[in-house]
């Protein structure tokens, strides 16, 4: 292994985390140590079941505060909770914040859900997720991962490249991982990877040592009514939250437009644009997913890599989380080892099992740039299958601002199943989830797509099963519920 400058040469954490196997900083004496200050006994969870939610629930479990919490929609998350002692209410009401002395919410709670408003009434402090998980990360080394696509699965690689190879970090990935075991996990070094969304800023509660940006597009108008200029400046003020001895990781063709003038930090660079520091060549596909050399001539470094998952994007995604793992001191071969072994996240092109002759695939994709990405990957695993795409539009605001670019994105698939818009935290006058997917639905069929709008999942499982054939593809789109059909219909092609 190799040391490049945040990492000691030989070691497995970073030099000024250990000597003679003791935290040396001032403030502790154990790995767990740093969190002892600031940490409540008790905390409430509104929103518990949601992935970063449930995984911040498991840090302070692992911590030792005492956690309950509450969500309408309980799965496996809350299930795997409840084994660790948490308590959890499907319903919300004002008598369960009992005496917890904080109180944490997702960001799609508002103030008016009745165990947020007791505990506002009674004066109980009242925290942004983000914001709790700011204050975990105060005294951690902690390497963020953001951008508007892609910073669930590149914290994953890295999560998973650095679990592998030893260095025991704590972790907190927006998706289940299977290599991982679990979405969070405390660790038993201060070295911490995160992943951080832009939606509403929530990046800038996070000071991180080393901070990689994915990409930026314009996304999130509900927060961002400037377009991409504004989320520009927001990322631009996560990049200078790096502490001046850290590290930024950015796509080259970013570096212009995202790094402050005044910034002294090290930046290193990725993907295809001249001048990146670490590129992929030697590129080639087997039945979908890549093969490559992750190469950066300056440093004198070249890794092969093999992916294990499909798409281009995932090249990309890769390239970074390389960027990141050199500088913490990874060696080549355990880079190579560990992204060969990824084998991605639920609900990232995620197989589901069917008996059928079909293939059942699921994303999560819920932007064009995302579902472009995802369609051009689920041809290039099957070229010459049909593919049946299920899309579920997130947000009418995100729907009616990239409604044409949707649409054109929709046309890399073969038939294509419109539902109801998934509305989640906004609200909507009647008729109007349905109306605006009808608009999208014409939109594919007035650029010469085949669409059809389906009012339910029911109908939209009643219509694949009599249509379908041995040999066609199914993949269901959407961040929402459309994952439910994916399951329903394995069922029963079962």
């Amino acid at each position: 292994m190799t040391g490049t400058g945040l990492l000691s040469a030989g070691s497995r954490v970073p030099r000024w985390y250990v000597k003679e196997k003791k935290v040396t900083r001032a403030h502790s004496s154990s790995w767990g140590a740093p969190y002892s200050s600031g940490l409540p006994g008790t905390a409430h969870l509104v929103g518990i079941g949601g992935c970063g939610m449930a995984g911040l629930a498991r840090l302070l479990v692992q911590l030792g505060v005492r956690v309950s919490g509450s969500d309408r929609t309980l799965g496996r998350r809350v299930e795997s909770l409840r084994r660790q002692g948490v308590r959890i209410s499907r319903s919300q009401d004002a008598s369960l914040v009992g005496e917890a002395e904080l109180v944490v919410r997702s960001a799609a709670v508002p103030d008016t859900v009745p165990d947020v408003r007791a505990a506002l009434d009674a004066g109980t402090e009242v925290v942004s997720y983000a914001e709790m998980l700011g204050r975990l990360l105060r005294t951690r080394d902690a390497a963020v991962i953001c951008g508007t696509h892609g910073k669930t699965t590149t914290t994953a690689m890295v999560a998973s490249c650095l679990v592998r190879a030893g260095f025991a970090p704590g972790y907190l990935v927006g998706g289940s991982v299977p290599e991982l075991g679990h979405p969070a996990d405390v660790g038993r070094s201060p070295l911490f990877v995160a992943e951080g969304c832009e939606y509403g800023r929530s990046f800038l509660h996070l000071l991180p040592r080393a901070a990689v940006v994915t990409n930026v597009e314009a996304e999130h108008l509900d927060t961002y009514p400037g377009g991409l200029p504004e989320i520009q400046d927001a990322f631009r003020a996560f990049i200078g939250n790096v502490r001046r001895e850290g590290l930024v990781v950015l796509p080259e063709r970013l570096r212009g437009v995202l790094l402050p003038s005044w910034l002294q930090t090290k930046v290193r660079t990725f993907g295809d644009s001249p001048g990146a520091d670490w590129r992929a060549e030697e590129l080639f596909q087997i039945r979908g997913c890549f093969r490559f050399v992750a190469r950066a001539p300056a440093f004198s470094a070249s890794i092969p890599i093999g992916l294990s998952v499909p798409g281009m994007h995932n090249v990309s995604n890769a390239l970074a989380a390389v960027a990141l793992l050199h500088e913490l001191g990874v060696g080549p071969a355990d880079i190579g080892r560990g992204l060969s072994d990824f084998r991605g996240v639920e609900r990232r092109l995620q197989t589901v099992p069917c008996s059928g002759a079909v293939t059942l695939l699921d994303d999560y994709a819920h932007h064009p740039t995302e579902v472009r990405a995802v369609l051009a990957a689920t041809r290039g695993c099957h070229p010459t299958a049909t593919i049946w795409t299920v899309f579920q539009p997130h947000l009418l605001s995100r729907l009616r601002a990239f409604l044409d670019d949707f649409a054109l994105a929709l046309l890399l698939a073969d038939q294509v199943l419109v539902a109801p818009v998934y509305g989640a935290r906004e609200a909507s006058a009647p008729g109007e989830l349905v109306s605006e997917s009808v608009r999208l639905t014409r939109a594919v069929l007035d650029r010469g797509g085949e669409a059809i709008f389906l009012p339910d999942h029911s109908s939209i499982v009643e219509h694949l099963a009599r249509r379908i054939q041995p040999g066609d593809v199914v993949l269901t789109l959407g961040a929402g519920d459309v994952t439910d059909v994916c399951r329903v219909l394995a069922g029963q092609l079962a």
